[in-house]
C-alpha cells in the first residue's frame, strides 16, 4: 500500500498527467475478460486491450489487465473501482468503453452502460499476487522473509536457485484463500530452510485435507500438486510444526492455481 500511495504522490506530480504501471511478468499473451452485465447475463471472450485507465484524485492511472482481479462499474456508468491481485483497491472515473471482445460467436462490443462488473479471467493465478482472505501464523510475508534471527536465511535457496516467489511463514501457520473462482489445481513446493527444522506440509479445501506430506526436514522440500473439486470455496495452506517450534521456517515456494 505504501508503494500505491508513493505512485500516486509521484503521478500527481507528473505534468504528462498520465501514471504508467509497469508490469515485470507482463506478456503478448492474450487476456479473458468475463462481463456481468445489468440485465444477469454474461458475456465470456479474450479481450482486444491490455490496459485500461482510471481517473483518481492523484493522478490518470494506466493498469496493464493483468495486475486487476475485478472492476466494479458503479451506477453512474462513468465511476468504479479496480480490486488488483495485490490487495489495493483504486477508485475513480473509469476509462474503458467500449469493451470488445472475441468470443466463440464473433467480436462483440459493450458499453460501460451495460456493464456490472469486469472480471479479469487467468488459465494461471499466482497466489503472489493475491492477498489471503485470512493468516494465522507466528510470522507471514510474501517474497519476502521477515525474521531479526540469524538462523533465518533472507531469501530462500533450493538446488541453487533463488525462487522470486513464495509465501513465508513460521509454523504453526494457516494461510487461508477464497476462491472466486474455478480452479482445477494447485501447485506448490513445499521448502524449509533453518537448521533442525521439521514441519509437515499440508493443503485443505473446504475444510478436507487432501494433501499432507510426510515430515520434512530442514533443509528439504517437498512437490505438492492437489487436484481441486469443481465446487471448490476456499483453499487452506498449512504448515503443521510437529510439536516443536523451533527453526520451522517455511515457504510455499511459487505456489499457483491452475485452470
Amino acid at each position: 500500500m505504501r508503494e500505491l500511495t508513493r505512485l500516486l504522490i509521484v503521478g500527481a506530480l507528473l505534468s504528462s498527467g498520465v501514471l504508467v504501471f509497469a508490469s515485470e511478468s507482463q506478456t503478448d499473451r492474450p487476456i479473458r475478460l468475463s462481463l456481468d452485465l445489468i440485465d444477469g447475463s454474461v458475456i465470456k471472450g479474450t479481450a482486444t486491450l491490455s490496459t485500461v485507465r482510471i481517473q483518481t484524485t492523484y493522478a490518470r492511472m494506466e493498469i496493464p489487465l493483468e495486475q486487476i482481479q475485478r472492476i466494479e462499474i458503479n451506477e453512474d456508468h462513468e465511476t468504479g473501482a479496480f480490486q488488483m491481485k495485490n490487495g489495493d483497491r483504486i477508485t475513480g472515473a473509469v476509462d474503458i468503453e467500449p469493451i470488445t471482445l472475441q468470443t466463440i460467436v464473433g467480436t462483440v462490443s459493450i458499453h460501460t452502460a451495460q456493464i456490472e462488473s469486469i472480471r479479469v479471467v487467468t488459465a494461471v493465478l499466482d497466489l503472489t499476487t493475491l492477498k489471503p482472505s485470512h493468516v494465522d501464523a507466528f510470522s507471514f510475508s510474501i517474497n519476502k522473509v521477515e525474521d531479526e534471527t540469524k538462523e533465518v536465511p533472507k531469501e530462500p535457496v533450493l538446488d541453487g536457485k533463488t525462487p522470486r516467489r513464495y509465501l513465508w511463514a513460521h509454523a504453526p501457520s494457516r494461510i487461508v484463500y477464497d476462491l472466486k473462482d474455478p480452479f482445477a489445481q494447485f501447485k506448490a513446493k513445499g521448502y524449509i530452510a533453518a537448521d533442525m527444522g521439521e514441519v509437515k506440509f499440508i493443503v485443505k479445501v473446504d475444510g478436507k485435507v487432501l494433501y499432507s506430506s510426510d515430515s520434512v526436514l530442514a533443509p528439504g522440500s517437498v512437490e505438492i500438486v492437489v487436484d481441486l473439486p469443481k465446487k471448490a470455496n476456499r483453499l487452506e495452506l498449512v504448515i503443521d510444526p510437529l510439536g516443536s517450534f523451533d527453526s520451522d521456517h517455511s515457504f510455499w515456494l511459487e505456489p499457483i492455481l491452475k485452470r
